[in-house]
């Protein structure tokens, strides 16, 4: 009683901490999943309140190539450093109705759709994943781009990430010019340090002056006609360069999302 208090009070932080760790140690027997926590309409509202979620919905014990993409996938983000607001949790939702009222709120009953992925943010954002469940990178890239974490994915480089969120956030002339140059200038760098990184480099600077050179149209209907190649059929490799692409529009893309909103417990929805 006294951990779940300070974690609805948010006075200590360790005690909050133990909490999650005890809960995910109850993870759906998901032993290969680390980092997840059980959810239910009891303890959702709780961690929203502390944290940005990504829920998984599926079956109470999940298998098959998919479910190995999610092991994939949490192993993966349980590596990443400074993550302490951000969660993934899992809710099971049986036949007898378990978590029924959670899946219907979430619109995630239907059973040929799971595992259903939502990512849940403290502000009221609610974004449903709708890539392909067996690529742990398109995945990834969702938790990245709609939870507002870093993950280190490949296909990206830091220093560019910044330069290309201060050319997002800035509309001074000057600003953006000195950002250009500054790109260039690092792009000769890296090459010049590691030919490893120079595709990745390239798109880089090929993006950035083209979002310069055109309106701020261009570079929605840019993302949105890479998000339909990648609904289509592509190859591997194909695929691959594609969803790189995206992850360097979207640097330079900034989302705008809802104003905070209040977060009631499950049952008052």
């Amino acid at each position: 009683p006294r951990l779940a208090w300070c974690l609805l009070r948010g006075e200590n932080a360790t005690m909050r901490f133990l909490v999650v760790v005890a809960m995910a140690h109850a993870a759906c027997g998901m032993k290969n999943c680390p980092g997840v926590v059980t959810l239910d309409q009891y303890n959702i509202y709780k961690l929203l309140q502390h944290f940005t979620l990504l829920i998984k919905f599926d079956r109470r014990n999940p298998y098959g190539v998919m479910q190995k993409t999610f092991e994939n996938v949490t192993t993966r983000v349980a590596s990443v450093r400074d993550l302490d607001q951000f969660l993934i949790g899992h809710v099971s939702v049986g036949r007898n109705g378990e978590n029924a009222h959670l899946a219907t709120i979430y619109e995630a009953v239907a059973e040929d759709k799971w595992p259903t992925y939502k990512v849940l943010r403290r502000n009221g954002h609610v974004a449903t994943f709708d890539g392909d469940k067996r690529n742990p990178e398109e995945l990834l890239y969702f938790i990245q781009s709609e939870a507002g974490v870093k993950l280190g994915l490949g296909g990206t480089i830091d220093e560019f990430e910044s330069i290309a969120a201060r050319y997002a956030q800035s509309r001074n002339y000057d600003t953006r010019q000195l950002l250009l140059h500054e790109a260039d200038a690092l792009a000769a760098k890296i090459i010049e340090k590691d030919k490893a990184h120079e595709k990745t480099v390239k798109n880089y600077i090929k993006v950035l002056h083209k979002v310069a050179t055109s309106d701020e149209a261009w570079l929605k209907n840019e993302i949105a006609r890479v998000r339909r190649l990648l609904d289509t059929k592509l190859s591997a490799s194909k695929k691959s360069d594609m969803l790189d692409r995206l992850k360097i529009l979207d640097a330079f893309h900034i989302k705008e999302h809802p104003p905070p909103a209040p977060i009631r417990h499950i049952t008052e929805l």
